[in-house]
């Protein structure tokens, strides 16, 4: 019979992401486990005892959602023990360098890119940028910075930060799909081995092959 996380988190630490998005009947569930502190697995008969320390998190306003009767009073008070509110990024602009140095070696890894070096001009327009969409944004921002700029630097688009408007939308997306293309089309649709569209943008073939399906790019139209 299937463990659930409640189980095997016994005697340990549970975290839950984005509690704000639990749909009231989880809502109830989770509540009868964090009241009762026993559970019974799908489709068992017997109460297993748990022992398990919560930890939430939510980019919601839990108090406005239990006024507007999505959340449960009962369960916000049950996690609402020790609260953290963790700041937007934008009001903690001290941690933008640190975060975009771990966040361009491990895209360098995902993406087998030699990891780019943060030039100060561009550094300083991540740091004018409002990031609405906090770290999430600035994670998707520099895929795409890292994907326009052929695997050797960031190159960021031109309209970043102005009006405060997210880099992570149409815009970008445009940008890198006109990337890819025009690798494409001056390749006559070749992605792998020398003068492809690959090497002409730095990538691996199968990172290209992978953006290409996420973008609905057809190689055949360029062949």
């Amino acid at each position: 019979m299937h463990v659930g996380v409640f189980e095997r988190a016994h005697r340990g630490t549970l975290f839950l992401d984005e509690v704000g998005e639990l749909p009231l009947a989880a809502q109830v569930k989770l509540l009868r486990v964090l009241q009762e502190r026993q559970l019974r697995r799908v489709g068992g008969a017997t109460q297993i005892d748990v022992d398990v320390r919560l930890i939430a998190a939510t980019n919601r306003s839990l108090v406005e959602m239990v006024a507007a009767g999505t959340f449960r009073e009962d369960l916000f008070y049950r996690l609402d023990v020790f609260a953290i509110a963790v700041p937007p990024l934008r009001e903690r602009k001290a941690d933008l360098a640190p975060l975009v140095v771990a966040l361009t070696a491990r895209l360098a890894a995902k993406l087998e890119l030699p990891t780019p070096i943060v030039s100060r001009v561009v550094m300083a327009r991540l740091e004018a940028h409002a990031w609405p969409g906090n770290v999430r944004e600035l994670m998707n921002v520099l895929e795409a910075a890292m994907i326009l700029g052929g695997g050797r630097a960031l190159e960021l688009p031109d309209d970043l930060g102005r009006n405060q408007r997210s880099a992570t939308g149409p815009q970008f997306d445009a940008a890198v799909r006109t990337t890819l293309e025009e690798s494409l089309r001056a390749t006559h649709g070749k992605i792998y081995g020398p003068g492809g569209a690959a090497e002409r943008l730095g990538l691996k073939p199968g990172t290209l092959q992978s953006k290409m399906r996420k973008l609905g790019i057809d190689r055949r139209r360029f062949t």
